[in-house]
């Protein structure tokens, strides 16, 4: 049964709808009844190389060099950061959108409902994203989806365009890597921090986009550094909770785990205009807000490798 999950990405093309559904759910039930198959198979999923990359980017080469950088500490440790990735002119404009559109958010999370929910804003072409608790937790979110028609704000549109972001996750994982949206943040002063927690469990990377100076006061992200290796070991619970009963019950490890792994935190504080790109499979939380507020960008981005592949369609999201 095995062999047959991991052959699956050869035969997509040629299954009707209705044998694509009938498979997964065999598939499916096959790896719950069995969490070591489905431990095991994640790990092969990991030597099978992606399809080849159709186009090549060009970048010239001082960014060349900071690109293999970047993804060389990304591949060590699951972090790196970019100094100066945008200019101060950028950031002063991304800024400026972004209050715009945190402002919107933030006066309809007042008369939002207690569930969480999406609500699009025609005048700024963004989605607003959360409940009334995102009030209490200092959390407003808006993000920009990716899409073919141009976005009516042209900081969103160079955005989307910017392919140094791309080309992380291209040499990260050797296969392709596409942003799925970007998700504009604001984080004030509260009383409230998140959990330690991996996103998932496909091959994903985020690129966060500091608008505004951050020290330990405004909340930094806390990162983990190559917590990931740990998947195999201590963490390794995390993998089959989550395909089995999904992100909000599989991916927050208990404190007790994260207190014995012994590693020290990293702490993403940096200047305006700094971008932190981080592999989604290592443990990273929101700190606390003390003062002022933490202004920001996360690029979502996805990446075509093999594993990534099987696990959609087996029903991982």
């Amino acid at each position: 049964m095995i062999q047959d999950i991991l052959n699956v990405r050869e035969k997509l093309k040629e299954l009707s709808s209705d044998n694509k559904k009938g498979l997964t759910e065999e598939f499916r039930s096959f790896l719950i009844k069995s969490p070591q198959d489905f431990n095991n198979l994640y790990k092969e999923l990991e030597n099978i190389p992606a399809d080849p990359i159709r186009e090549a980017y060009s970048f010239d080469d001082a960014t060349s060099l900071e690109l293999n950088r970047v993804s060389s500490e990304l591949k060590d440790s699951g972090i790196s950061v970019w100094p100066k990735f945008y200019s101060k002119e950028k950031i002063s404009a991304l800024k400026n959108l972004a209050n715009k559109c945190l402002n919107n958010a933030q006066t309809w999370l007042k008369s939002a409902s207690d569930e969480f929910s999406i609500h699009k804003d025609n005048e700024l072409g963004c989605e607003h994203m959360g409940s009334k608790d995102s009030l209490r937790t200092g959390r407003t979110r808006t993000r920009f989806l990716s899409k073919r028609s141009e976005h009516n704000n042209s900081p969103v549109n160079e955005l989307f365009s910017d392919l140094r972001i791309n080309q992380v996750g291209r040499l990260l994982y050797d296969a392709h890597a596409f942003k799925s949206y970007f998700l504009f943040e604001r984080l004030v002063p509260s009383n409230i921090s998140d959990s330690w927690h991996i996103d998932g469990i496909l091959d994903q990377y985020k690129a966060m986009i500091l608008l505004e100076d951050v020290s330990e006061k405004q909340g930094p992200m806390f990162f983990k550094p190559n917590s990931k290796s740990l998947l195999d070991n201590k963490l390794k619970p995390l993998l089959y909770t989550t395909f089995a009963h999904g992100r909000n019950w599989g991916c927050y490890p208990y404190k007790s785990i994260i207190d014995d792994l012994g590693i020290q935190t990293f702490k993403c504080t940096g200047t305006a205009g700094d971008a932190i790109f981080f592999d989604t499979l290592n443990l990273h939380r929101g700190s606390i807000c003390k003062s002022g507020q933490r202004l920001g960008i996360v690029a979502y981005l996805g990446v075509e490798t093999a594993r990534n592949q099987v696990l959609r369609f087996l029903g991982v999201e």
